[in-house]
């Protein structure tokens, strides 16, 4: 039998284990719901997430993924490389719109 692996933060074991109460109909959904401070949709979707896949259902699908609002490698580099090239006139136009958004017109 193959052994699986599972990191998990604190918190989501901890949320492992309230979830777990449900799971067991020890505690009520309710009850959960306000001891996690979520929603009782949002706990029956981790309870059948927890049914279906046990402990690697409440981990989080985006670990190790990039944000959705990440900004390309190459914009990123590039940027770098401008200010590193020419720090006066990165200095300045960071200043120039630093000064133009706090002057009320």
């Amino acid at each position: 039998m193959t052994e699986e692996r599972i990191t998990m933060h604190r918190k989501e074991i901890d949320r492992l284990e309230v979830i777990r109460t449900v799971v067991e109909q020890c505690l009520g959904q309710d009850t959960v719901a306000r001891q996690l401070g979520l929603s009782v949709p949002q706990i029956k979707r981790l309870v059948r997430h927890c049914r279906d896949q046990g402990a690697s259902g409440l981990v989080s699908w985006h670990r190790g993924r990039r944000p959705n609002n990440a900004r390309p490698v190459a914009t990123t580099a590039y940027g770098e490389y401008l200010w590193r090239r020419f720090p006066a006139a990165a200095s300045r136009y960071r200043t120039a719109s630093l000064d133009a958004a706090s002057d009320p017109q």
